[in-house]
């Protein structure tokens, strides 16, 4: 039943209903809006998990990544004057590393930009005296602080730990001046004049040596972002330049990756940013390891044609799992997010239950590692890819206590486990075009070992949380539109420019007679009772719109129109994440 109907300072009416649930009375808000929508969406927007409601957005920052060769890049500024240096965005690294003065041979013509030179930067030193932070002594060399990392597939660099002022993102081709000078109009997370606000005395990997891929890729080096402490983040937070434990990734894919820079993501710093979102985010176990590790249960292949997006646009597709035993899983089950791998790994133990379903939804394309000559249709005719992960049923259930009602969440295909989550990888992001008119399936199952690690072309389409803090790892679908996102910025602070000018331009006043002691203005007694009587109007107007609203609401209206669609309204999006932010959240 409606228990009352309250006005706020803010022009907004809330209507509150308890709802007794298990001898606990919980209250349901429903927000019915009187404030303009460019301000709702002001105020919507900037939000962090750590309770931000958008205007506590100091130590939030979101800045654009660019595409590479598979993997996607970030700008990194340092030294004083700043030097670009591009690197790999790595959720399976550790070290930040790019080659410095003294590299032989590290792929110079291959990269987006030289050496950075550590004479030239004023605020530059390196560790010595083995007084190191995060490298090892090495007597034979001036007793200088070594750093180094091989990957499985032969690349490898050796460096020595460095310390200078960095900072990630900015305008993409322009030199900044450091300290930079803050501006009260570039205050929105995604503002790329913000990025030098965030500069800290960061440790890094002056390379000497490197080889392998770190020679041919596009991007200078690489950003460690595992969670380690000498990973960019955690030094950041250290540094106190964010203030969670938490950052976000978003990918996207550019089909022509070019030195200049092509823009294909968003990495936020210290929490994530909603208006990137086109589903409300779920929430996975994540363990705590220094690696970003998530749990598989299970792994189908839904019928072609539904779309992207783990919401199918075709409910009648035929979603079936692999005939694989729990056993089998339990052994294959850690998977490592790992955005600077291009590519997603399984064990050979799920091999031939993969290929066999496949063969049944797919006949006549055999699932291979060859090049294909396919068609955008064939291309999209293929199965999707959905892994089920070990959910977090104490943080989805804040979410909505029906988990059908959720996009992502497993409820509609293992009503056992309806808490854990769905991640869809459609055929437009595991065949990967070669540039000369040919596809090429980027999804194995063929890894001796029992650990898989799900890569970048898993990851795209989604804005990623990695909540240190809160132990898990958030995943909302997105368009990962960081330039869409960087324009309506820019002009939202035009207007609030504007706004502030029409404000200050002084405006004419009506002349009022002076009323004499005990007398009223004329016409002041028949004005005010008008206006009372218009007010009374509304707000009785409002209630019963709030009252259709909640009815609407409680008998699923929104939900049969975001199915009907195959996505959440962004202002559902916004209204469902921000009242998380109320919610106490769970210790894990």
């Amino acid at each position: 039943m409606i228990k009352g109907i309250m006005i706020s300072t803010i022009g907004a009416i809330f209507l509150s209903a308890n709802i007794i649930t298990g001898g606990v009375a919980r209250a349901n808000v429903y927000h019915v809006p009187l404030i303009s929508h460019s301000e709702i969406v002001r105020r919507r927007t900037r939000s962090l998990l750590d309770g931000s409601s958008g205007t506590n957005i100091a130590k939030q920052q979101i800045d654009a990544l660019y595409q590479g060769y598979g993997t996607h890049y970030i700008d990194l500024w340092v030294g004083t004057p700043p030097q670009r240096q591009t690197v790999i965005v790595g959720t399976g690294s550790p070290k930040t590393a790019f080659p410095c003065s003294k590299c032989s041979d590290c792929g110079a013509l291959y990269h987006t930009d030289g050496y950075f030179q550590e004479a030239e930067s004023s605020t530059y030193r390196a560790l010595s005296n083995c007084e190191c932070t995060y490298g090892q002594c090495d007597s034979q060399h001036g007793s200088q602080c070594r750093l180094s990392t091989s990957y499985a597939e032969g690349s490898s660099w050796y460096g020595y730990e460095s310390v200078d002022i960095t900072y990630a993102g900015g305008p993409h081709s322009k030199i900044q001046k450091l300290p930079g000078v803050f501006s009260d109009n570039d205050k929105d997370d995604a503002d790329p004049l913000r990025a030098q606000n965030f500069a800290f005395d960061h440790s890094f990997a002056c390379q000497d040596t490197a080889t392998g891929l770190f020679k041919t890729q596009m991007a200078d080096g690489i950003m460690g972002m595992d969670n380690y402490p000498e990973s960019f983040w955690r030094q950041a937070y250290d540094h106190g330049v964010i203030d969670k434990k938490a950052f976000a990734l978003c990918l996207s894919r550019q089909d022509s990756p070019t030195k200049m820079g092509i823009e294909a993501g968003a990495l936020t710093m210290g929490g994530h940013d909603v208006r990137l979102h086109t589903t409300p985010m779920i929430y996975s176990k994540l363990d705590r390891y220094e690696k970003f590790v998530v749990r598989l249960k299970k792994m189908y292949l839904r019928a072609g044609g539904g779309g992207n997006s783990v919401l199918s646009s075709d409910p009648n597709l035929q979603v079936l799992p692999l005939d694989v035993s729990e056993v089998e899983y339990d052994r294959y089950s850690k998977v490592l997010v790992d955005s600077g791998t291009t590519s997603t790994y399984f064990p050979t133990g799920l091999s031939g239950a993969f290929k066999a379903l496949w063969d049944e939804l797919s006949p006549g394309v055999e699932f291979n590692h060859q090049k294909m000559h396919l068609t955008d249709d064939e291309i999209n005719n293929l199965p999707t890819i959905l892994l089920q992960l070990e959910g977090s049923e104490d943080m989805n259930t804040i979410i909505n206590e029906d988990p059908s009602k959720v996009p992502g969440l497993a409820a509609s295909i293992d009503p056992d486990n309806p808490y854990d989550i769905i991640i869809a990888i459609p055929p437009t992001h595991y065949m990967e075009h070669d540039g000369h008119g040919g596809y090429i399936a980027e999804f194995f199952v063929d890894e001796r070992g029992y650990t898989a690690t799900m890569g970048a072309n898993t990851m795209m389409g989604h804005d990623i949380l990695f909540d240190v803090e809160e132990g898990s790892l958030g995943f909302a679908e997105s368009h990962c539109d960081y330039e869409k996102l960087e324009e309506e910025v820019a002009e939202e602070e035009e207007e609030m420019v504007s706004e502030k000018k029409d404000q200050s331009t002084p405006q004419s006043k009506d002349y009022i007679p002076v009323e004499k002691s005990g007398e009223k203005a004329v016409g002041e007694t028949e004005s005010k009772s008008s206006l009372s009587r218009i007010c009374v109007a509304l707000i009785i107007a409002i209630g019963c719109l709030g009252v259709a609203y909640v009815g609407f609401d409680r008998f699923g209206g929104k939900e049969i129109l975001a199915r009907r669609h195959g996505r959440l309204s962004t202002d559902d999006i916004y209204d469902l994440e921000l009242e998380l932010q109320n919610v106490p959240r769970p210790i894990v």
